[in-house]
């Protein structure tokens, strides 16, 4: 058995994309290799999930409460694992606080350290001064480096820095389309079989430019009189601000916004076209699923370009809601193609988490 020591997962209670790689990537591990945690606050949105894949999770002192008494417990946890765990495996979108890292170094486990992200969260000259001074600082430790995209590579690391990249994975057989889902899903809503679906998935928050969402909406039906809606999966703190600028845009008739789900796959069935206006992203695995599905994706320009796995995919700048709502509307009038193909197509690619979870595995434990 092989326990690895994982950090990257906040307090929160909202589903993001780190939780969903690390979870997905440790379910299609052997049953020797378990993912346990260590997470700043005391709680953890997907602790189920965690526990249901045999890990444990050790809560610790935030550090923007308390960054003395975070930097003793990462010691003493990391110290007090040190005989039944060999690595710890940190994923990050950004460097803010790099000691547990070195802490682990200092330790004897194995460290590896993979970039998630293409940009700073909080960007001012504080936050870039320490990312920068970090960024150095990590540059010049024993730790095995990964990267889930060209972008993340260039943002975390120094051009010297030796990098593998590990991808960002799904299980294709849980995404590839569905027909008979489709028409479940959408009497569930109630929506005919004609409207068109425009879908997000993700959190609502900042970075993933959720509001922009209703005036690419808006846009549409300034544009056409298609009968469209637009279906948002995924919580977060914008959604009340969100469903606020819906209704002031007389939008809340073409809206649906469904929470997290557990069972998302099934819903990118129902949708036509899969839009996603980020501000910063590293690759988002949500446009890999998208993609398996067979959706034609229309997307922030700042989201890296290997990320078009399906040659489907449309970048766009975010300033303007018009272009979108025009791109879109091409799309949606394109009857789409046999939808099922990308799925086969990316069956035992770099993208099929079958593959890269065990190639991740192989690493981690050391035996590759």
């Amino acid at each position: 058995m092989s326990r690895i020591l994982v950090y990257g997962l906040v307090d929160s209670k909202t589903f993001g994309g780190i939780g969903s790689y690390l979870t997905e990537m440790n379910r299609h591990m052997s049953e020797d290799t378990v993912f346990d945690y260590i997470i700043e606050g005391c709680s953890c949105s997907i602790q189920d999930r965690i526990e249901e894949l045999g890990g444990k999770i050790y809560y610790i002192t935030k550090r923007t409460k308390n960054p003395f008494l975070n930097l003793k417990e990462n010691r003493n946890i990391l110290k007090s694992l040190r005989e039944t765990h060999d690595a710890v495996y940190f994923n990050l979108s950004t460097l803010g606080w790099i000691e547990p890292i070195k802490i682990a170094i200092s330790l004897g486990y194995r460290v590896f350290v993979h970039a998630h992200n293409s940009r700073l969260v909080v960007d001012d000259s504080k936050h870039r001064l320490v990312f920068n001074i970090n960024k150095k600082r990590l540059s010049g430790l024993k730790v095995t480096r990964f990267s889930c995209s060209k972008k993340a590579t260039e943002f975390m690391y120094l051009p010297n820095d030796q990098v593998q990249f590990i991808h960002n994975a799904v299980d294709i057989d849980m995404f590839r389309f569905n027909e008979e889902e489709r028409i479940q899903v959408r009497n569930e809503l109630h929506i005919s079989d004609s409207t068109k679906v425009i879908g997000f998935v993700g959190r609502l928050v900042d970075q993933k430019n959720v509001l922009f969402l209703s005036e690419i909406l808006k846009s549409i039906i300034e544009q056409s009189d298609i009968d469209v809606v637009l279906m948002i999966i995924g919580e977060g703190i914008l959604k009340d601000k969100l469903q606020e600028k819906i209704n002031s845009l007389n939008l809340q008739d073409r809206c649906f916004i469904l929470g997290d789900r557990s069972d998302i796959n099934r819903y990118y069935n129902s949708m036509d076209v899969f839009v996603l206006p980020s501000l910063y992203e590293g690759l988002p695995i949500v446009m890999v699923e998208a993609q398996v599905s067979g959706l034609p994706c229309i997307v922030s320009d700042v989201i890296t370009y290997e990320s078009n796995i399906s040659g489907d995919v449309t970048f766009l700048p975010i300033n303007d809601a018009s272009i979108w709502g025009e791109v879109i509307l091409n799309k949606l009038n394109n009857k789409n193609t046999n939808r099922e193909l990308m799925s086969e197509k990316l069956k035992d690619s770099d993208f099929d988490i079958d593959h890269e979870a065990l190639r991740l595995e192989s690493i981690l434990t050391g035996d590759l």
